[in-house]
């Protein structure tokens, strides 16, 4: 569980004490939003991803000649 100091801005996994080990504030809390990173899209989603953007080109292609 992530916690995050509201004066310092200082991001750990831990706490000491209650306080924040880079300033010593006890204003600390749970950071807002999503806390861990956006995995990366599947092999599934890149090809249909990958498919429809060479049928819109196609598809222009083949209207603007």
């Amino acid at each position: 569980m992530e916690h995050q100091c509201h004066d310092c801005s200082y991001r750990g996994k831990r706490l000491t004490q209650g306080s924040c080990p880079a300033c010593g504030s006890a204003n600390i809390g749970r950071p807002k939003g999503p806390t861990t990173e956006d995995k990366p899209s599947s092999k599934t989603s890149t090809l249909i991803m990958f498919g429809l953007w060479g049928l819109l080109a196609y598809l222009l292609i083949d209207k603007l000649f």
